[in-house]
């Protein structure tokens, strides 16, 4: 009979420590852990312990600490001590099996959500931010031609707005020479432009070679502003391969019309040059300085553009409302480094034409340096 007890005792024993080991494994399971011995739970803990370390220390190797990374570093570095020492619990001790498997899941979680808060140091960014856009903007190299400087009573719109906007830049004037051999130059140093400025206003402008010069620059990675507006004697010779990349064609000669009726639309306003920096541009703000009340019937405004079947050209600003594909004065293309306006400036008061101004090489800066 004794036996016989002995035997049903063991056999019930057994029974219970089978039953224990399931409901042990059972908890470890709903608690998230997907390993069933506490031995592999321990080597995972050690692998994230070293992670984490491995993460802090590529980041003070950076020296990109702020104040609260670095209080995040001071609780990782419990939670290291304290996953090295969970590492190395002899896995045969007495522990509870409810506050085991708890414990085990609120660690797993916090070591998640721990690593899910710390950036990657091998992942990249975005290629600039805004502090970054803005410094490189302030060292930026830029060319600027601008003829209106031969009447010293007309304000410099194009300088005044680099000024206004605190950029460094190259003023050659109306010196087509010296314009020239700045080109061909390479820029300062030979590390070559990031934006060149065409300001051709006077009524003698640029043309030949100049156009093949812009051209070139483009192909170097440069933004490039085109204020030309005598496009109908240029567009079927030497401008007109700078049209065909763009993806714009001469549409018509603007010409004899009054101050009155000179005013624009804007026609793409969710641009980034309608809106950046300066937003709610206007063109009907109009001046007589091109209007030659005795001799109107010669009187050329500029020119209106039409979008082709090339480039990747967009009409910003034309002379009807609403009209996207024709009747153009202002067009981006090449990936927003090429502007073309073709008309005056003068055309408009500096109330007007300067937040545009900046609003231009604002964006062109933006196109050379991000690659919009």
């Amino acid at each position: 009979m004794r036996s016989y007890r002995q035997s049903n005792m063991l056999i019930r024993l057994s029974a219970y420590r089978i039953l224990l080991s399931f409901n042990i494994l059972t908890l470890i399971f709903l608690s998230g852990c997907d390993l069933p011995f506490q031995e592999d739970e321990s080597l995972q803990q050690t692998k994230n312990a070293i992670a984490i370390k491995q993460t802090l220390e590529a980041r003070k190797q950076n020296r990109e600490l702020s104040n609260t990374a670095q209080a995040q570093e001071t609780a990782l570095e419990d939670q290291i001590a304290t996953l090295t020492a969970r590492s190395i619990i002899d896995p045969t001790a007495d522990l509870n099996t409810t506050q085991f498997a708890s414990s085990m899941a609120e660690t797993q979680q916090s070591i998640q959500n721990t690593q899910a808060a710390i950036p990657n140091p091998t992942e990249t960014t975005e290629p600039t931010t805004t502090t970054d856009l803005q410094s490189m903007m302030k060292s930026a190299n830029i060319l600027l031609y601008e003829d209106i400087i031969y009447d010293p009573g007309a304000a410099r719109y194009v300088q005044k707005a680099l000024d206004e906007l605190g950029l460094p830049y190259v003023d050659v004037g109306s010196a087509k020479g010296w314009f020239k051999e700045q080109l061909l130059s390479g820029g300062p140093d030979g590390s070559g432009w990031d934006l060149i400025i065409i300001a051709a206003e006077a009524k003698s402008g640029v043309s030949g070679e100049f156009f093949e010069y812009v051209s070139q620059a483009l192909d170097q990675g440069a933004s490039v502003i085109l204020e030309v507006w005598y496009l109908d004697s240029t567009y079927s010779g030497t401008a007109s391969n700078i049209l065909s990349r763009c993806g714009v064609q001469f549409e018509k000669d603007w010409f004899n019309i009054p101050p009155s009726q000179m005013y624009m639309f804007p026609v793409d306003q969710s641009h980034p040059i309608m809106q950046e920096p300066n937003s709610g541009l206007s063109f009907t703000d109009t001046t007589s300085y091109w209007w030659d009340e005795e001799g109107p019937e010669e009187y050329d405004i500029g020119d209106w553009m039409k979008l082709s079947s090339t480039g990747d050209a967009k009409i910003l600003v034309g002379t009807l409302a609403g009209e996207t594909r024709t009747h153009g004065t202002v067009a981006v293309c090449i990936n927003d480094r090429l502007i073309i306006q073709t008309f005056s400036s003068h055309q408009l008061t500096y109330n007007a034409m300067g937040p545009v101004w900046q609003n231009y090489i604002y964006n062109a800066l933006k196109a050379r340096f991000q690659g919009s």
